[in-house]
């Protein structure tokens, strides 16, 4: 839908950029026939194509509580080092 809109407008922008066209062109002419020929299609572009009205979701984000996320992921401990020292009898 979107997509046959738009070719629409840019089938309209042309038309309008081609009747502009035309009628600088009978402006700057004193021949009678052009005159006579013209028909005014000012009707035509007057209406507007319809306006889209997108509705977006809406993202609420709720409190978060440490203890919640402790059961649901665990956690790590504190890491520790400790050192042993071995006796070498050598």
């Amino acid at each position: 839908m979107k997509d046959e809109q738009e070719k629409e407008i840019n089938q309209t922008i042309t038309d309008i950029e081609q009747i502009t066209l035309d009628l600088r062109k009978l402006l700057g002419t004193s021949d009678f026939n052009l005159f006579s020929d013209y028909k005014s299609r000012n009707e035509e572009f007057r209406s507007l194509p319809a306006q889209f009205h997108v509705t977006v979701p809406l993202f609420t984000p709720q409190a978060i509580k440490r203890e919640q996320i402790h059961l649901q992921l665990g956690s790590l401990s504190k890491l520790a080092i400790t050192k042993e020292r071995q006796n070498c009898r050598c």
